[in-house]
This record gives structure tokens, C-alpha cells and sequence, in this order.
């Protein structure tokens, strides 16, 4: 009995060893044989019933997976990054088995026995629906993260994360906020990237590029940010540093905002073919901006030019190796609204202004602009009272060549350009002269200080525009001095001829000595009309003519001129030779004051 005893007590232990065995063997190999040490037999320590998408990810993403192919963790049907399958705008439709938990995904990235088995090309998940709220915050990764066509609906936070590199392409998102997020290459948020709501880069550090090409963005029904509300932002990127280029383009898209106020881009800015919409507000701030390089609004085939409805805001940029170039671009808005570009007070190498559409009234503005070059087109300028340009200085019209035709740059054309300022500014007229008189067109330049000079008469006083008129008239408000010989020539010439006739009608007397001698005692000194009229206009002339005769103020008589009789007063020859004797005096000295400058305001 003892015997059977022990032999039972021998088979019970065998087959609890047995068990145990087999249940330690399932919990390592779920679904299969795996080694106990992998990132799938870890996180199914930490979660339950992984999907289908989870275990694709744990094992592409294992370090030790030697036998992994392809370049993503596959979540859906197909490997190809195109098939419709992997369309994210369709991810309602997609399989439970599809879902990675956020979870997951942040247990992969901070728990130190996890993320060291992450292989170093990081996290590349292909077609996921990423459920739950993705929390990095204060996370550093040590490999990248790619989340390629995702749907991830609910809020990112990676605010003071940091990533080696962070790609988003193609993903379907909520709202992202990322604020002092800090990636040492590319931010990729494009290839058809979509966002449900504000996307924030603020204060970011970025290595290399930001590239929302063919990125779409829309601002908050309810900002997350009470500081911007107002603006509607979309997409931001306030305060940061760009390593690379910003890519805004070839399908880019905004309902809201984009901010890149107070950046610092060590590269170019692409806008080629985008769409900035926020009616009456910012649909593209710039301002107080460093950028290395240019920034691009141009439409080139097969890319059509870019949209802008709102303000395009660079004012106070600084690009002092680079030129805001605006070619084909459509300024929309309603009429009232605010839309158009405000540039005043930035520092560029150069600005061009060209095949643009200003459409109700867009506004121009470029107020102290300092440029090193400057290029627009006629087809380009905005509507009347559209154009601010005060303070605008610029060293000459270029940009001839290859793409662009010669600019307008004749004094006629480029006047049409100044009245389309809201109201008159003397520098803009004194600029362009400038420039005109460094292309050698020193008639132009004349004619345009001389059209600075009668806007500026235009809106004064009754008094001052007929000052005005006598100044343009006698020596071209002092930019044509010469004029004054001119018209002294016309008094002399008509005083000659008053002269001329007051001697033949009689009414010329002597006068000296006071008590004129008679004929036989001595000679008299004879009137010679020309001389008169010189020795009258002349304020410091003495001809001698004047001392010995004058009009005779009662006397009267008849001039015969081509054989008609003139009757002639003395008093009206009295009356011209004292306006003779002003109008010596005054033209005189406007004649010097124009001479030495004292009249000209340039």
C-alpha cells in the first residue's frame, strides 16, 4: 500500500511540474515562440490582449529582430505608404486589430528597459489608429519617432520633449502642442499631414528643416492658448530656431494663422503654390523674424501661385542676405477688410513685387523698408490709397534678366506709382529722385521733385497754393532757377515796348535838373526805351536813363504803330514802370535764392 502511495505521490509531482512548465511556456509564447527578453514579451507583462498592430510594432521595432524587412511596422494590409488602405481619412473603417495604444507607445519611448531595446532607426509605424491621448511630455528619446498616415484623433502633448527626429507625415491628428519641443534633424508634418486643430511649435528648437509641404492645418474652435486667440492660429511656430529651410508649400493649406513671428531661420522660407486663408486677420506672420535666406511666394508650373487671404505680416523682419520675393500671388479678402502685405520696417537684401493681384483693395505696404534692390511691375500695384511706401529707400528698379521683364522706371510711370499713396510724404518723391538722378535721368528727377512740390501745394491754403503757383512758375519751386531769366527777359522786353510808345505819344517829360534847361543852354540826356526799361527793372543797375526821364502822370497822347494811332496815357506808363520796378526786385531775388539752394526743400 506504502508502494502505491509513493508511486501516486511521484506521478502528482511529475505532472504539477509538467503544468507548471506549460504554463510558463504560454506566457512567454504568446502566439508563438519568442525569447523572453524581447520587447514583445515585455510589454506583454505591462498590457493585455495586444493587437495585431501592437505586436507588428514591438516586433519590427526590437533591436534583436535580425529577421525584420521592409521600412515600417506594418499596421494595415499593405507595406506601400500609397495604397489606399493606408489612408488615414478612412481610419473609421479600419479593424480593432489596427489600434496601438498611446500607451504603448510612450512605454516604449521612457521606460529605460524598453526604449534601450528600441533599434536605433526608432519607431516607424505604418497605418496605425494611435487610441488614446499621446503623452511625451519632458520625454528624450534617443531614436527617432515616425508616425507615417496615422490617425491619432486625440491631443499631443510634446511639450519640452526632444526626438533626434520627429516625422508625422501623412497622419491624421487633433491638436498638437509642442511647446520648447527640441528635434536635432527634420520636423516633418506634411505629405498630406492633417490637423484637426492648433498645432504649436512654440519656443522649438529644430535642427534641420521644418516641412509641412502639402500640410493642412486649421486654428481651434476653442484656442488652447489664451495669448493669440485672436489671430485664429493654426499653425505655430512663434520664437523658434530653424536650423534648415521652412517649407510651407506644393499643397499647403491653412484655415488660421501661420505663425512664424520672431523665428530665427537659418535657411529659406518656400511658400510655392500654398494657401494662407484667415479673412481680416494673420494669415502669415513673419514678423520681427531673422531668416538667412529669402522667402519664396512664387507659382511656378505646374504649382499655381499662392493664396493669401489676410495679412501676409513680415514687418520688422530681418533678412539681410535674402529678398522677399512675392510673384503670382492673389491677395484675397472683401473690400473693408485687412489683406494684403505689411513689410514696414524690415531690413531685406532685396524685395520682388511682381504678377501679383491685389484683389478690393489689398494693401501694399512697405513703410522705412530698407532694401538693397527692388523690382515690381505695373500689373502689380494696388488700388489708389493702397500703397504705403514712406520711408521706403531702395538704391535702383532691377531685376531685368531671365525672369522678369524691365521694371517701370520713368519719371511718368513711376509718379503714377506715388499717387497711389493714401496721402502725400515727401520722401517717397525725394527717394525717387534720388533714383533717377543715379540712373542719369536728372530731367526725371527734376520732374518729380517738381511734382513733390505741387502735391504738397495741392492740399494747403488759398494763400500758400498761389505762392505756390508763383514759385513753379518762376523758378520751378527753386529746381529750375534758370526760369527766372526767362521771365526777367519777357518784363525788360515789354517795358521796351510801353517805353517805346510813351516816348512817341509824348508823355515821357524830363526831370533833371529839377528845373529843366532850355534847349539853347545845353544838351539833354536822350530816352532810350530799351535801355530804360533795363535801367528800371535792374534793382542795382544804374543806366542813368531813369534819373533824367518819367511818365508825365497828366499828360495823354496818340502813338502811331503801323500806322495805327494808339491813344497813350502817362498815369498807365506810370503805373507799369513801378510794377516793372517790383517785379526787378522780386525776380531778382528768387533768381538768387534758387541759385544758392535757399528755396529748394530736397
Amino acid at each position: 500500500m506504502s508502494r502505491r502511495r509513493s508511486l501516486a505521490s511521484i506521478v502528482l509531482f511529475i505532472a504539477a511540474a509538467l503544468i507548471f512548465a506549460a504554463s510558463e511556456s504560454d506566457a512567454a509564447n504568446i502566439g508563438g515562440n519568442i525569447d523572453s527578453a524581447s520587447l514583445l514579451a515585455l510589454a506583454s507583462r505591462q498590457f493585455a490582449n495586444l493587437t495585431a498592430a501592437e505586436r507588428a510594432v514591438l516586433e519590427y521595432t526590437d533591436v534583436k529582430n535580425v529577421a525584420r524587412t521592409g521600412d515600417w511596422a506594418v499596421c494595415g494590409t499593405s507595406p506601400n505608404v500609397a495604397d489606399a488602405s493606408n489612408d488615414p481619412k478612412n481610419a473609421a473603417s479600419w479593424d480593432h486589430q489596427r489600434d496601438v495604444r498611446a500607451l504603448l507607445v510612450r512605454w516604449l519611448a521612457v521606460d529605460p528597459e524598453a526604449a534601450h531595446r528600441v533599434d536605433p532607426s526608432g519607431l516607424r509605424i505604418l497605418g496605425a489608429r494611435i487610441t488614446g491621448a499621446l503623452d511625451l511630455k519632458d520625454a528624450h528619446l534617443s531614436f527617432p519617432l515616425v508616425l507615417r498616415n496615422c490617425s491619432i484623433p486625440e491631443r499631443m502633448d510634446f511639450t519640452a520633449a526632444s526626438f533626434p527626429r520627429l516625422d508625422l507625415n501623412g497622419c491624421y491628428t487633433g491638436e498638437i502642442e509642442a511647446h520648447s519641443l527640441n528635434v536635432d534633424s527634420d520636423l516633418q508634418i506634411g505629405n498630406g499631414f492633417h490637423a484637426a486643430g492648433e498645432v504649436s511649435f512654440w519656443g522649438a528648437k529644430i535642427g534641420s528643416d521644418l516641412n509641412a509641404s502639402n500640410g493642412h492645418f486649421i486654428h481651434s474652435k476653442v484656442e488652447s492658448q489664451p495669448v493669440g486667440a485672436q489671430w485664429k492660429q493654426a499653425l505655430i511656430a512663434f520664437s523658434s530656431s530653424i536650423g534648415g529651410n521652412v517649407w510651407v508649400c506644393c499643397g499647403f493649406e491653412s484655415d488660421g494663422d501661420v505663425s512664424l513671428s520672431r523665428s530665427k531661420i537659418a535657411g529659406d522660407v518656400y511658400a510655392f503654390g500654398g494657401r494662407f486663408i484667415n479673412p481680416d486677420n494673420l494669415a502669415l506672420d513673419g514678423s520681427r523674424s531673422q531668416i538667412n535666406g529669402s522667402v519664396f511666394f512664387a507659382g511656378f508650373p505646374p504649382l499655381n501661385g499662392p493664396v493669401v487671404n489676410g495679412l501676409g505680416d513680415f514687418s520688422a523682419a530681418i533678412l539681410s542676405n535674402g529678398v522677399l520675393v512675392f510673384n503670382g500671388v492673389r491677395f484675397e479678402g472683401a473690400r473693408g477688410e485687412s489683406h494684403g502685405l505689411y513689410a514696414f520696417g524690415s531690413l531685406v537684401a532685396g524685395v520682388v513685387w511682381a504678377n501679383n493681384i491685389l484683389e478690393n483693395g489689398a494693401t501694399l505696404n512697405l513703410r522705412d523698408v530698407v532694401a538693397q534692390g527692388f523690382y515690381d511691375d505695373e500689373r502689380s500695384w494696388p488700388e489708389p490709397g493702397s500703397l504705403m511706401i514712406d520711408g521706403f529707400t531702395y538704391p535702383d528698379f532691377g531685376g531685368s534678366g531671365r525672369f522678369f521683364a524691365e521694371p517701370p522706371s520713368d519719371a511718368k510711370s513711376r509718379l503714377k506709382w506715388l499717387e497711389l499713396q493714401p496721402k502725400f510724404h515727401s520722401q517717397p518723391y525725394r527717394q525717387l529722385a534720388k533714383v533717377l538722378a543715379s540712373r542719369g535721368d536728372d530731367a526725371g528727377a527734376e520732374q518729380v521733385l517738381i511734382a513733390m512740390e505741387d502735391r504738397r501745394y495741392a492740399s494747403a491754403g488759398l494763400g500758400e497754393r498761389i505762392f505756390g503757383g508763383f514759385l513753379k512758375t518762376t523758378i520751378g519751386y527753386g529746381h529750375r532757377p534758370l526760369l527766372t531769366i526767362f521771365w526777367s527777359f519777357a518784363v525788360v522786353m515789354i517795358g521796351w515796348v510801353i517805353v517805346t510808345l510813351a516816348k512817341k505819344a509824348g508823355v515821357m517829360r524830363q526831370t533833371w535838373p529839377e528845373n529843366s534847361p532850355q534847349p539853347s543852354d545845353q544838351a539833354y540826356e536822350p530816352l532810350h526805351p530799351f535801355l530804360y526799361s533795363l535801367d528800371v527793372f535792374l534793382p542795382f543797375v544804374n543806366l542813368h536813363q531813369e534819373h533824367y526821364w518819367w511818365p508825365n502822370p497828366d499828360s495823354r497822347g496818340v502813338a502811331k504803330i503801323f500806322g495805327y494811332e494808339v491813344p497813350w496815357l502817362g498815369s498807365f506808363t506810370r503805373y507799369f514802370l513801378w510794377s516793372q520796378i517790383v517785379a526787378g526786385w522780386v525776380l531778382s531775388a528768387i533768381l538768387l535764392a534758387g541759385v544758392t539752394g535757399l528755396i529748394r526743400r530736397d
